[in-house]
């Protein structure tokens, strides 16, 4: 204790209390290991393709499916929900990686957005459209 005192320490710190600590590669979220292999990103990318995929069709589908004089309010409603998904579905989604841990919550997540596509994509109003 006299030699940390004389080292200008105080009591309950040691010499190498105050080091940073070793930084390592991995890229961590709240202590938890970020998937970061090849499935991983390839998923994400097949994610956005589907989305550019879905969305232009969609957009079509409303622009045809609404009468003129009504076009402006839905698709304003249509943005609106957009918008407001956005936020909720990253606030639960932050929520439910907390609990579950990050790599937990993309797998289930992924098997969800799965799940979701093909009950639409097998959904017979859907497949009437084509």
């Amino acid at each position: 204790m006299e030699n940390a005192i004389a080292n200008g320490e105080t009591a309950g710190e040691s010499k190498g209390a105050h080091q940073a600590p070793e930084k390592d590669n991995d890229l961590t979220a709240g202590g938890h290991e970020l998937p970061r292999d090849w499935l991983f990103v390839a998923c994400v990318g097949v994610l956005a393709i589907a989305c550019a995929w879905f969305n232009a069709p969609l957009m079509t589908l409303l622009q045809k499916g609404i009468p003129d004089d009504k076009l402006g309010r839905v698709m304003g409603l249509f943005t609106a929900m957009n918008g407001l998904a956005i936020p909720i579905g990253t606030a639960l989604g932050g929520a439910i990686a907390e609990v579950t841990g990050t790599p937990m919550f993309f797998t289930i997540d992924g098997a969800f957005m799965l799940a979701l596509g093909a009950g639409i994509a097998l959904s017979k109003s859907v497949r009437q459209l084509y």
